[in-house]
């Protein structure tokens, strides 16, 4: 089961679009191959369908702790996140595509 995360509504040319998903189930190493692989599948404005690698992901809040070391606390839940930078003006649609053996 796929869920994505909101993602923009619309983004420039030749910015950065990024978009995120939680897939169930949660593979036991994401960072695995082998066990998924999660990709964000992109349809640009010609047609043409270029295919982006989604990459595990964990947000972190950041602070200082009492001797100005800096501490990080995950924030959430990890999960898949993909980042692309269209090239052409226009509407672009996206899907994701999860394999696993």
């Amino acid at each position: 089961m796929i869920s994505e995360r909101p993602a923009p509504s619309a983004i420039e040319r030749f910015g950065r679009f990024e978009v995120g998903a939680d897939v169930t189930p949660q593979p036991v190493n994401p960072f695995d191959p082998l066990e998924m692989t999660v990709q964000l599948v992109l349809r640009d404005p010609g047609h043409r369908t270029p295919a982006v690698d989604a990459y595990w992901f964990q947000d972190f809040d950041r602070a200082l702790d009492t001797r100005d070391r800096e501490v990080l606390t995950p924030r959430d839940a990890p999960y898949w996140k993909a980042a692309f930078t269209p090239t052409d003006a226009g509407r672009w649609q996206w899907r994701w595509e999860v394999t696993t053996p």
